[in-house]
């Protein structure tokens, strides 16, 4: 690697960990083995609500996941064995898993078709025209 490129990268580390110090020290959320261990010397008050993020992603990913769910009760039930085999044991842990399932397959495009259709418009947006010499000019 380059002495420029040696530099760039290093520069970007810098900043990277720079940032990343300044939202540790910043963010006024502490971590979950901290609240535990407040909680268990009795200084702790209620546990912390979720978040809103988490809460949506219990409600909606089983809601998207029944989709999937097999209509053939041996393919249902051959997913439910390896799902329980796999440590999920509850109620949900079919819909959920196909709900996440179904988001992996499907967030991808989207992410792809907006981030196409943003680029196409910056691209149309500051687009120039090239005028076509003929080759006898050129």
């Amino acid at each position: 690697m380059a002495l420029g490129g040696t530099i760039t990268l290093a520069a970007f580390l810098m900043a990277s960990s720079l940032v990343l110090l300044v939202a540790t020290l910043v963010g006024g959320r502490k971590a979950r083995y901290e609240v535990r261990l407040e909680e268990l010397a009795g200084h702790g008050g209620p546990a912390p609500d979720q978040d809103a993020m988490v809460q949506l992603a219990r409600t909606a990913l089983p809601k998207m996941g029944t989709i999937l769910i097999p209509t053939d009760e041996e393919e249902r039930t051959r997913l439910q064995a390896r799902l329980i085999q796999s440590g999920l044991y509850s109620r949900q842990a079919m819909a959920l898993f196909l709900g996440v399932k179904l988001l992996l397959m499907v967030a991808p495009a989207l992410i792809g078709t907006v981030c196409l259709s943003v680029s196409g418009r910056a691209a149309r947006s500051t687009s120039f025209s090239i005028t076509r010499l003929p080759l006898s000019q050129i």
